[in-house]
């Protein structure tokens, strides 16, 4: 009887868990007239559930490792399920690899979906403990072991045979190992090269130059800022020092679509230039970057980020930025100290400086203390789930004001202490903050909203550069603009020769484009899953109503069990 009730409980505890998972899939067999498919996946369940109940009944020392192993992948599905309101797939656990340094971060801003799990693995967990002395032999242990391999065997199957897809409604507690497992052999044992068709392009030399444009080039980088939070026009909005600047020494190219709705690709393109349409191949195959193209035309190469030291995220490496200064700047307080170390650069350099400087910006959470918060009501804590979209919206700008906007009144000072200074500002994406309790505020790929990725784009400069040929005929497009028109603007600036620049970075592509051949990438290139990407429909008439009513009203459907 003892035993049967701990089955029992288990059974229980294991349906709890993943009951939206198996009736997800189950309805939408049963909605495609499909019995064969319905009664295959719920046998897969119940398969997924012995292993469960057999690992409950080895020995203790074989026990707490087996639960433990099923805790990881589990709680690593539930959390991301109750945070997203959609199961990861390999693409989303490959972002949250890539971001993993943000861990802390995310914790904060989705501790109720923590929590939350935690309650839910409370029957199992008794269930899994109870009666320590019932147990099987050796051969039962055996048996729950090979088991589970085999079940991981079949996830790894599914994700390589579907490209990465596939694994929605399937053992929960499995799919994470198996992706683990899917990331660490294609990260460590195999290249990314060999993904991609390869589209050479040959690097500038030194004969490729003419002069530079200016003693010291800086692109700045902010982090979630988007594009209708950079405010011009009122000492009440989220950037008021905007309005002190000389407006004969700033374009406003408005707003603009990032090259990608996630962190780390929009960081990676900004430092590989990559071509419209070549992108998989620029980003991932040609080992060029913006810090050869710098070195090339006698600029010293610096990289500021605020965030994580240029270390675990943004697909940083060491091999990339081994000729590159790299300033630490993980600790510091708020972005306006990001310009105290870019004037203790240019103080202490007589030759040109290239600078990439990744700022903090505004990610979640949104942690309003420390400083004033002008816009109300504003989130209680730093939870999104506890939070209204109104809430959410003020403090996100709340972080705005007080961050951002500091970096512009020393930038401005800056720029009046170092007039051959030349300084681009944008962001790496955009944030939805409509539904903050369940659906992802950027880097979505499945319910993509246009908000993830809107942002700004500004240039500061000499009138005489922004009156140049090159920023006039980017400026003057009447298209979409896309970020990826800095790459031509760097090598422009610079000073390498207007064919060379054509030529290595094609920007006449970007020119009068709108809809998908222009707009943000959010199906991104995933080495030997996916050697194409998808870009959001974006157009002038889009952008128009968004500057308009402050939403986008265009957000993709996505049929999570089609999968």
């Amino acid at each position: 009887m003892r035993i049967f009730g701990k089955i029992v409980l288990i059974a229980i505890g294991f349906v709890l868990i993943n009951y939206p998972f198996i009736e997800g899939k189950s309805l939408y067999y049963i909605s495609i007239e499909r019995p064969d498919r319905l009664i295959r996946h719920l046998l897969t369940s119940l398969f997924a559930l012995t292993i469960v109940e057999l690992f409950a009944f080895t020995k203790m020392r074989y026990r707490i490792p087996l639960y433990g192993l099923f805790l990881f992948g589990s709680m690593t599905y539930l959390i991301y399920y109750f945070t997203t309101g959609s199961e990861p797939d390999y693409e989303d656990f490959r972002t949250l690899m890539d971001a993993r340094v943000m861990i802390g971060h995310a914790a904060l801003s989705y501790q109720g979906a923590i929590i939350q799990a935690i309650l839910y693995h409370l029957p199992i967990t008794v269930g899994f403990f109870l009666f320590p002395k019932i147990h099987m032999g050796w051969k039962g242990t055996l048996t729950a072991v090979m088991l589970y391999l085999l079940a991981l065997a079949g996830i790894l199957m599914i994700i390589y045979n579907k490209s990465g897809k596939g694994t929605n409604g399937r053992a929960s507690f499995i799919t994470p190992v198996a992706q683990v497992s899917t990331f660490t052999y294609l990260n460590f044992l195999r290249s990314n090269a060999a993904s991609f068709e390869y589209h050479p392009r040959i690097a500038p030399t030194k004969a490729d130059l003419l002069t530079p444009k200016a003693k010291n080039i800086i692109v700045v980088m902010d982090e979630s800022i988007r594009g209708d939070m950079i405010e011009f026009n009122t000492p009440l909005g989220t950037t008021p020092a905007l309005l002190d600047f000389p407006q004969d020494s700033l374009l406003n190219f408005g707003i603009v679509a990032s090259f990608s709705n996630c962190s780390d690709t929009s960081n990676l393109a900004m430092r590989k230039l990559p071509r419209l349409h070549k992108e998989p191949s620029d980003l991932f195959v040609d080992t060029t970057t913006v810090w050869d193209i710098a070195k090339t035309a006698g600029f010293k190469p610096f990289i500021i980020d605020a965030q994580h030291n240029a270390t675990g995220h943004n697909f940083y490496t060491d091999s990339e930025l081994q000729d590159v200064t790299n300033i630490h700047g993980s600790t510091l307080k708020n972005d306006g100290e990001v310009i105290d170390i870019i004037t203790n650069i240019l103080a202490e350099n007589s030759e040109p400086v290239f600078i990439y400087a990744g700022l903090k910006g505004s990610h979640f959470p949104f942690q309003n203390t420390g400083f004033a918060t002008p816009f109300t009501p504003a989130m209680k804590n730093t939870n999104l789930a506890d939070a209204t979209s109104e809430e959410a919206m003020n403090s996100y700008k709340n972080l705005i004001r007080a961050n951002t906007n500091e970096f512009f009144i020393k930038l401005q000072a800056l720029l009046e202490q170092n007039p051959e200074t030349i300084v681009i500002y944008t962001s790496d994406h955009g944030q939805d903050l409509s539904n903050p309790s369940s659906k992802k505020t950027h880097c979505d790929a499945k319910t993509t909203s246009m908000e993830e990725g809107l942002v700004p784009y500004i240039l500061f400069a000499n009138p005489e550069i922004i009156a140049s040929d090159l920023v006039q005929t980017l400026q003057q497009n009447t298209g979409v603009t896309n970020q990826m028109i800095t790459a031509p603007m760097i090598m422009d600036f610079m000073g390498y020769k207007p064919e060379v620049i054509e030529s290595y970075t094609e920007y006449p592509a970007l020119l009068n484009k709108t809809g998908k051949e222009i707009g943000f990438i959010y199906k991104r290139p995933i080495p030997h899953f996916r050697s194409e990407i998808e870009r959001f429909d974006i157009t002038p008439k889009d952008i128009q109503h968004f500057q308009e009513t402050g939403k986008s009203d265009k957000q993709l459907e996505y049929n999570f069990f089609a999968d």
